[in-house]
Parts: C-alpha cells; structure tokens; sequence
C-alpha cells in the first residue's frame, strides 16, 4: 500500500528495509494496529524484536574477543550494505542490458524476487549482494533479500574472490 512503501520502504535494499520496519514496530504505540494499517506480519516483527536482545549480545560478545568497538549505524544504510557486501559477496549481481540480473562470478541470469522493494519500487539498481536464492515456478533461479551495492564494496570485501576467475 501506498502507507507502506511512504514510511517503510528504503530504496537501499530489502534488508535495510527489513531493519527500518523492525525499528518502527518497536517504537509504535499501538504495534498491532501499526502491522494491520500497513499489511505487515506482526508476529514475524514480534519474533524478531524477541531475538535482537540475544543478537545483540552475541555480536558484543564477539565484538569484545576481537577488540572491536560496536556502533549504531542509525539512518545510513551503508555501513549495513558494506557488511552485506562482507557476508554474502558471493552473491552479487549485475543488471544485464536483457532487464535481468547476471551473477559477477558464474554470469548465470537471476531475477530478483517480485517482493523486493527492487522489483516493486522504483529503478533497479546497477549492482546488487542477495542473502538467498531459489527457484521460481519455472525453474529459474530467484535473489531473495537484495539491497543495492557499490562494486567497490565487493572488491574492498573480497577483491581475491573475483581475480582469481
């Protein structure tokens, strides 16, 4: 709806978007009604906001072994989209000239999911990293949770990765 994709939607990605939504699911007074208005899975949003403590932990945890200082990224999205960039650089795609997305390493065709905010709203992006993938009712291979990237993220993340084709 047109109240979802004003307030929630960050056109950096799904998974920006994913955090926006997560955000403002805990700062509604009413969170319920907030989910109904905006046609948005409460219970999915509850689960989640149950796990963030845990996770939150964990990376501190984590992030004290390594001597490494945790912060906010608040309202940029690109630390967020670097460290996707970090995790899955595996998984990257081009927009190709065709309208579909090809894979950096493999140049094997991927569409991105008719749920990401990339397929539903606005321009696609020229390069995107995507957390999972699978198939379509055709057998074509589907990105699931894309959020727009700069390519020179991949290579600062994993430059060796895509020399060595």
């Amino acid at each position: 709806t047109r109240l979802f994709r004003d307030d929630l939607v960050d056109l950096n990605g799904d998974i920006p978007t994913y955090v926006r939504a997560l955000r403002a699911f805990g700062e509604a007074p009413h969170p319920e009604q907030y989910c109904t208005e905006r046609g948005l899975d409460s219970a999915a949003l509850r689960a989640a906001a149950r796990a963030r403590p845990a996770l939150e932990k964990w990376l501190e945890d984590v992030a004290a072994e390594d001597s490494i200082q945790m912060a906010s990224c608040g309202e940029d999205p690109d630390p967020l989209r670097k460290a996707l960039c970090a995790g899955f650089f595996a998984r990257a795609a081009r927009f190709a000239p065709d309208a579909c997305y090809r894979t950096l390493r493999a140049d094997r065709e991927i569409t991105l999911h008719s749920l990401s905010v990339h397929a539903a709203f606005g321009t696609p992006p020229e390069y995107v990293c995507f957390a999972d993938f699978g198939r379509d009712d055709t057998g074509g291979a589907v990105a699931r949770h894309a959020s727009r990237v700069d390519p020179r993220w991949l290579l600062d993340a994993a430059g060796e990765y895509y020399r060595l084709k």
